[in-house]
């Protein structure tokens, strides 16, 4: 059986912590560094929880921490390290390079999640050091949702279109939810409007037709959703992801310049 750590019980540790119990791991041990959480964990999850590093040593160990604290929290768990073992960042910015100079003689992985991990939903690039096999993370990781293998290379826009994506879409939605409350709609039956609406297209886009076929399908000629694309495009709304994807990129490379 594959021992499992996850270290960092926030929102993204958490998230893969019920997503690895709900496909039935059992030999998952999370880390914090507070008490009242690791007892959390214990009573939600049925895990193994502590405060000490040492009880972090697994095959596979996750760094769910802030891009700040990657290196410094692998360095304190090195010295428990089993030789080979297998440490995966979920960290935003943190170059394999880093990884491997804070563990060395670790199989190290950097991958890039997002937040619908929550839903079980979630993406997860993975960008592997070179010569480690990544079939064992694949696995665990798809408990909470789809999995892509790049090279890390394109970890910088892999973060700006999958990582950071979300909350693109969340602005979009609060948008159009201000825009049908303007329009004279509750704000209750405007954010249900929005919200379904918006998980249909999700559901629609991930079948078999691209974007640009869906687009076409629901505009007719002339009509309403013509005049509100024609809008959008007006506004600037594509040139826009372009910058934020670009912004977004931007700050993942200046993350991977500290340590």
């Amino acid at each position: 059986m594959t021992m499992i750590a996850v270290y960092g019980g926030g929102t993204i540790g958490e998230a893969l912590t019920a997503g690895l119990v709900a496909a039935g791991h059992t030999d998952v041990t999370v880390i914090n560094r507070r008490a009242e959480r690791s007892a959390y964990f214990r009573e939600t999850y049925g895990v193994r929880s502590s405060e000490e590093p040492a009880d972090g040593a697994a095959d596979i160990v996750f760094i769910a921490v802030k891009p700040y604290a990657v290196t410094g929290v692998l360095r304190g768990l090195a010295p428990h390290l089993a030789e080979g073992a297998t440490v995966v960042s979920l960290a935003a910015g943190v170059t394999l390079a880093q990884l491997a100079g804070a563990a060395p003689g670790a199989q190290v992985i950097r991958v890039m999640p997002n937040t619908p991990m929550l839903a079980r939903m979630g993406m997860c690039a993975i960008a592997p050091a070179p010569g480690v096999d990544t079939a064992a993370v694949e696995e665990l990781l798809q408990a909470v949702g789809e999995t892509v293998v790049v090279e890390e290379k394109d970890m910088d826009a892999v973060t700006a279109l999958s990582g950071s994506s979300p909350a693109y879409v969340y602005l979009f939605a609060e948008a159009l939810v201000d825009a049908g409350v303007a329009r004279g709609l509750s704000r209750t039956v405007a954010s249900k409007l929005a919200i379904q609406s918006i998980r249909g297209a999700g559901e629609m886009l991930a079948g078999t037709k691209a974007p640009t076929q869906l687009r076409y399908d629901v505009t007719s000629p002339g009509g309403t959703t013509a005049a509100a694309l024609r809008a959008l495009e007006d506004g600037g709304l594509r040139s826009a992801v372009f910058s934020a994807v670009d912004a977004c990129a931007e700050r993942n490379r200046e993350l991977g310049k500290t340590d």
